[in-house]
């Protein structure tokens, strides 16, 4: 089980770590206006949406993995 968590786990931790700050790009009140700024990702609406989704799923997968797993 510890083999799983490393194997596949990890490779998917530092995934989020490192694409979710490019694909969420908040605005900064902050800045000054400007004709060029783009508008901010509009993925940052449904961020938690998204979280909630993905802890779900992979709940699922894991239910489903152990269940099998047991009827072996």
């Amino acid at each position: 089980m510890k083999n799983n968590i490393l194997r596949y786990g990890l490779p998917a931790f530092m995934w989020l770590v490192f694409s979710l700050p490019a694909l969420a790009q908040f605005n900064n009140p902050g800045d000054p206006p400007t004709e060029d700024d783009p508008d901010p990702a509009p993925i940052d609406n449904w961020m938690l949406i998204l979280v909630l989704a993905g802890i779900a799923l992979g709940a699922y997968l894991i239910i489903k993995y152990n269940r099998k797993a047991i009827a072996q």
